[in-house]
């Protein structure tokens, strides 16, 4: 899928400043080991014979299209809205993966911020994580596409509080793990332009219900796999 940011990044933005080193590259380790086996089973797909899955199959669906063919490599801004004890919380990022027919595997770098005031003291939530997301497409032509997300990350949330009357602040860092499932889609309605937008929930897992919460996208897409497919043929032209 092309790019698409729901929401303006906030001014407090500082992306991943507050991912741990140790969570990072736990999961930085992950995201590698999980691209490069697909990459490897896809590159040596030839020699692995698959029937095309009938119906509805999730599984049979990733195995039979990864090993079908080489990926297409994909690259794209990731930006959604969720919540934190019922006060928006964006959320932004950046992602890159393969994309298989009606299979895509991403992985991306997230951050979001949270910021609440009472009259006794300030909470102000720092998230930085890595999470990988598999798409899968229930229609995908040239005019939209419609697709379900299942994503799971791993990453670190800073929290501090800080005293109004006295100043004083004191700050924690904890382990931070969504788990997110929804639908999605897109409509072009330009050749490199569209709009795209999703609905889901995010599960938190070890915080509870505060960190838990739907979330939701919409704003444009740029198809610049589309603009760079005519920019390929168009210097073919020139150089005729």
């Amino acid at each position: 899928m092309s790019s698409a940011v729901g929401k303006s990044i906030p001014s407090r933005f500082h992306p991943f400043v507050h991912l741990s080193f140790m969570h990072f590259g736990k999961a930085l380790g992950f995201v590698i080991v999980f691209f490069m086996a697909n990459i490897a089973r896809s590159q040596g797909g030839d020699s692995i014979r698959l029937s095309k899955p009938k119906g509805f199959n999730p599984i049979d669906t990733l195995r039979y299209y990864v090993n079908k063919r080489n990926g297409r490599f994909l690259l794209s801004l990731d930006g959604k809205n969720a919540y934190i004890n019922g006060v928006s919380s964006p959320v932004v990022g950046f992602r890159f993966g393969l994309s298989y027919d009606k299979i895509a595997l991403y992985s991306g770098f997230y951050s979001s911020n949270y910021f609440s005031r009472t009259q006794k003291d300030t909470t102000s939530i720092n998230f930085g994580y890595v999470a990988t997301t598999v798409e899968y497409y229930l229609a995908d032509n040239w005019r939209y596409d419609v697709f379900v997300p299942i994503s799971i990350g791993i990453g670190s949330k800073t929290i501090m509080k800080t005293e109004v009357l006295s100043g004083n602040s004191r700050s924690s860092s904890e382990a931070f793990v969504p788990i997110e499932v929804g639908i999605g889609g897109t409509v072009r309605f330009l050749r490199y332009l569209g709009m795209a937008g999703s609905l889901g929930y995010r599960w938190s897992l070890y915080q509870g219900s505060d960190y838990s919460s739907p979330f939701w996208s919409l704003g444009f897409t740029f198809y610049t796999g589309t603009l760079w497919r005519d920019a390929k043929e168009a210097s073919k032209k020139i150089n005729r």
